[in-house]
Order: structure tokens, then C-alpha cells, then sequence
């Protein structure tokens, strides 16, 4: 099977991105003991402060699904509900050729 990646872009509301971070800084404990997961990695617009990226990387489609169905990912859903500024949009890849694959 081959890699497989995510972009999660995450509006959040003014004020919220210490709760984000907190909530996030909780999965991301999680992911570190998921052996599919090889990339899991937090960015903010440089341009706006309110807009995160998830880059995840996974070892293939199953430790996608896997990642998705931890009770660690619901609670980090729950968690960020409330700080969300608009819809998530999630954009799914097929990593092709490139330093770090």
C-alpha cells in the first residue's frame, strides 16, 4: 500500500488559539504512539492567526482510518468544537515523489 496524506484547515475564532493549542498539544500525545502516523505536524497562517493546518502524514490508508477512530480524535473533535470559526475542510493526498517519503 502506498502513503497517504491529510490537510486540515482549521478557522478558529479570535481569542481561541490557546485553547486550540492545549486541545491540540492532547492529541498530538496520542499520535505519538500511533506507529502509522509518520507526520503529524501543526502550522498557523502567516497571514492570519485564526487559520490552522494539520499536515498528516500516514504509513498508509489503514493508519489513516486508525488515527481517525481513536477515542483521542473524538475528544479532540469535542474539544475544538466550540473553537471553530467555520467548517473544516479536509483535503486528502496521495504523496507522489519527494525529499522525506
Amino acid at each position: 500500500m502506498s502513503k497517504t496524506a491529510m490537510i486540515a484547515k482549521l478557522p478558529l475564532k479570535e481569542g481561541a488559539r490557546d485553547a486550540f493549542l492545549t486541545a491540540y498539544d492532547a492529541m498530538n500525545a496520542q499520535v505519538a504512539q500511533e506507529a502509522g502516523t509518520e507526520i503529524y505536524i501543526l502550522h498557523f497562517d502567516r497571514k492570519d492567526d485564526n487559520v490552522a493546518y494539520i499536515y498528516e502524514l500516514y504509513r498508509d490508508v489503514d493508519s489513516l482510518k486508525l488515527h481517525g477512530g481513536t477515542d483521542a480524535m473524538k475528544a479532540f473533535q469535542t474539544a475544538i468544537g466550540d473553537l471553530l470559526g467555520g467548517a473544516p475542510e479536509l483535503i486528502s493526498l496521495t504523496p507522489a515523489t519527494g525529499k522525506g517519503l
